[in-house]
């Protein structure tokens, strides 16, 4: 399935990236997104620095309007600590990890100069591996059957465009909130039960991207 999404994409580029108003290029990026649930209080999981990259591409309906689609590897990182009773410091546990195919689908709206933008959208993540690495002992648990197959979050942001030639280069910075449930219902042993679990937080993205024809 994941072979086939990545085509899809790879068709939908190719037939558009023959238009002056479309833009194709790359994309890379840190994101520190946070698990938030109903976690017991003597349990709690932070975040830790993620990372992903891909392609992306954009298509201009105005000069101020941009549609824009991506496809990549996304990998969010957080850190399992058990809560110490009078002090309230974190004693880490483990290292989860959650690795997906992310599929961002949004909109630019660009101002007069057509340098600063808003951005808006949604992405939708196909899940791959969840596993936690337990610091003691030193273990690895694969955790995905326990997490859903894919998972829905809305995203706002805000970037700056500048050209070099007809290549422009983008540096936005992005808020994302989940919208579904990251879990299945399976029981979990090597995180905190949450019968809730949705992924939220920042991400700081580059884009390099090339405008076919000269394009907008």
């Amino acid at each position: 399935m994941k072979r086939h999404i990545l085509l899809f994409l790879a068709m939908v580029m190719s037939i558009i990236g023959a238009s002056a108003q479309v833009h194709l290029g790359l994309t890379g990026y840190v994101q520190n997104l946070s698990l938030n649930g109903d976690s017991p209080e003597d349990q709690t999981i932070t975040a830790g620095l993620g990372y992903g990259a891909g392609v992306s591409a954009g298509y201009f309906f105005t000069p101020e309007i941009q549609l824009t689609l991506g496809a990549g590897y996304d990998v969010r990182n957080n850190t399992v600590s058990n809560v110490l009773p009078l002090t309230d410091s974190l004693d880490a546990v483990g290292d989860f990890s959650l690795t997906s195919y992310a599929v961002p689908i949004g909109i630019r709206i660009y101002g007069a100069a057509q340098t600063w933008y808003f951005s808006s959208g949604i992405t939708i993540r196909f899940h791959d591996v969840a596993k936690v690495e337990v610091i003691e002992p030193d273990t690895s648990i694969n955790i995905s059957s326990a997490f859903v197959k894919m998972e829905g979050s809305i995203y706002l942001g805000f970037g700056y465009m500048f050209r070099v030639g007809d290549v422009r280069l983008i540096p936005e910075l992005r808020y994302e909130q989940g919208l579904s449930n990251l879990l299945n219902g399976e029981p979990l042993y090597s995180l905190p039960p949450a019968p809730v679990l949705r992924s939220s937080g920042f991400s700081f993205r580059f884009f390099a991207e090339y405008a076919f024809g000269g394009g907008q």
